[in-house]
């Protein structure tokens, strides 16, 4: 392939906050139209998957993101752990604290909800992650911080082929994109779920 024929970093930067722009618009048109589909989804996820209990890192939605409280409900009664992500830095992975509480978290970095420092750190064997749009190769476009992609890099890196680290994504059917723009440190999830289908990464 004629390396100038790739797109530069700045068109690329580019080209993503086009795609992310217009993504929020469609993924905010879907929470209107479809209203809270969180239970949907969560069911899909609990007849898709049998998984061993473990620790659970899930994410305080904001906006109109794929709330995954009630999913982590249910699994909480099944014998999982849960816990909450929080920057620790800007070029850092995400640290992992306990958070068994329905209390909202403080806010952190970004007004984000996560648990403060004094929270037991734990180490998560499935990670929900929100995400602006996604592809049937699961390439997640997130909202461009990177914070999620340094992070399943380190827990698969810090894993190794003793432990696996699961990655899915919780979404509207309506994110579901032909392709997203993928850089070489994008990172693939290993699933995304929809209220309509689960998609895996062959």
């Amino acid at each position: 392939m004629n390396q100038s024929a790739l797109p530069s970093r700045d068109e690329m930067a580019k080209a993503k906050a086009l795609f992310r722009k217009h993504a929020r618009r469609k993924r905010r048109e879907a929470a209107m139209q479809l209203g809270d589909v969180s239970r949907r989804v969560a069911r899909r996820f609990l007849d898709g998957f049998a998984l061993a209990p473990g620790a659970v890192s899930f994410y305080w939605p904001m906006g109109d993101e794929i709330d995954p409280r009630p999913l982590v409900v249910i699994l909480r009664t099944r014998g999982w752990r849960a816990c909450l992500p929080a920057v620790v830095s800007r070029d850092e992975p995400l640290a992992f604290r306990a958070w068994d509480s329905e209390e909202t978290p403080p806010s952190g970095a970004y007004g984000i909800p996560e648990p403060d420092s004094g929270a037991e750190p734990v180490l998560p064997d499935l990670v929900l992650t929100p995400l602006l749009a996604f592809d049937a190769a699961c390439h997640r476009l997130g909202q461009g911080a990177g914070y999620y992609d340094r992070t399943l890099s380190h827990l698969r890196w810090r894993a190794g082929a003793e432990r696996r680290v699961m990655a899915v994504g919780l979404a509207y059917e309506a994110q579901h994109y032909p392709s997203v723009p993928v850089e070489a440190h994008d990172v693939a999830l290993d699933a995304v779920v929809s209220e309509h289908a689960i998609y895996r990464r062959k």
